[in-house]
């Protein structure tokens, strides 16, 4: 009996044994398995692990790999880039396309709204270099179209400018501002024989335009000098204050008058002219040049009633002063006869246009 227990504890433990370093191995080898499937994921996801950039027989060190990195995103970075530049290029092209098309109709309120409203905010995000600027970008596009033959495609190309420099963002209608007077003096690439927004080119319309060709030049002369002078709703005067040095506030309110003498010379001379494209023009010109008069009034009485407040030194010339207070007199009356004209002959497009002038009455 004792022979027979000692040969079945031998062979119980021989039998243990193998299980145990069967076990063994099968653990080992998932161990092994595993090891070798998490250092290919982290070979994955470490791009510099298979393909290091050798330096004097040693691998690159931590830093000099994150450089690596951050040049190979920066590259993919600017593809992506390209790709919707070239998209939002198309898109802006064809957006510009509809707007000033040669039609009898106005410039349709939902492709102003996308511009005005998403394309030009996202500028400030899509600039990557000097040489790569939206502004010039989108100001180049729309001179071209306005330098067209069709007095309808020039008219709308000069009402979307006026309706961007007035209606986006104060920071955006600065920078507008800024690239309509660097493009000034400057030379189409394109086109080099002419520089940017020269009014030579606005004048040579077609013969079917002809009949138009003062209206239009005229607007051209009044949207360029305001963008140039003022932006979003001339919001330099409400920048004035106490410490506004009285001279700077002339010479501001000396813009303003040229501003309004231009504005009035935009005229129809026959009642037909008066259609949906001339009556969109008119009744955004009415509300522009009502809000520069109430800003004028109200800034000019600062500077002759020192009940209303006063600027700080140097102090104007009394004969510019003098000079502003009649052109705000017999300019009373102008804009007033103006106003109620544009009413009259706009009544036929179902148009409205206000006419009350008092400071502090809305535009809209």
């Amino acid at each position: 009996k004792t022979t027979k227990s000692n040969k079945y504890n031998s062979n119980n433990r021989n039998r243990k044994e193998k299980e145990y370093k069967s076990y063994n191995n099968k653990s080992n080898k998932r161990k092994s398995n595993s090891k070798s499937k998490s250092k290919s994921r982290r070979m994955d996801l470490i791009p510099w692990g298979n393909n290091l950039i050798k330096s004097k027989g040693k691998g690159l060190n931590i830093k000099e790999r994150l450089e690596e990195i951050a040049k190979k995103g920066q590259s993919a970075y600017k593809d992506i880039y390209r790709r919707a530049k070239v998209m939002k290029s198309s898109a802006f092209e064809g957006m510009l396309l509809k707007a000033t098309w040669p039609g009898n109709e106005p410039v349709p309120n939902d492709i102003l709204n996308e511009i005005i409203k998403h394309s030009i905010p996202a500028f400030k995000y899509s600039q990557s270099s000097m040489d790569d600027d939206p502004y010039h970008m989108t100001l180049h596009k729309i001179w071209t179209k306005m330098c067209e033959k069709d007095w309808r495609t020039v008219s709308k190309s000069f009402y979307l400018l006026h309706c961007i420099v007035r209606d986006s963002s104060v920071e955006s209608c600065e920078e507008f501002t800024d690239a309509i007077k660097e493009m000034s003096r400057t030379r189409n690439p394109k086109k080099p024989d002419h520089k940017y927004f020269d009014l030579k080119l606005i004048k040579q319309l077609d013969s079917f335009g002809n009949s138009y060709k003062d209206f239009v030049v005229a607007y051209a002369q009044y949207v360029l000098y305001r963008s140039k002078n003022f932006h979003a709703k001339f919001n330099q005067f409400d920048e004035l204050n106490s410490k506004s040095k009285e001279t700077e506030v002339v010479a501001l309110l000396k813009k303003a008058q040229q501003s309004l003498n231009l504005g009035l010379k935009v005229s129809l001379t026959k009642k037909d002219q008066y259609n949906a494209i001339t009556g969109q023009i008119l009744k955004l010109l009415a509300i522009d040049l009502r809000d520069l008069y109430q800003q004028f009034t109200s800034t000019l009485l600062g500077i002759v009633d020192s009940s209303k407040g006063s600027y700080a030194s140097p102090k104007a010339n009394n004969d510019d002063v003098i000079d502003l207070l009649n052109f705000h007199k017999d300019y009373t009356v102008k804009i007033k006869e103006f106003l109620l004209k544009i009413q009259k002959n706009l009544q036929s497009q179902r148009i409205k246009i206000i006419t009350d002038i008092t400071p502090g009455i809305s535009s809209t």
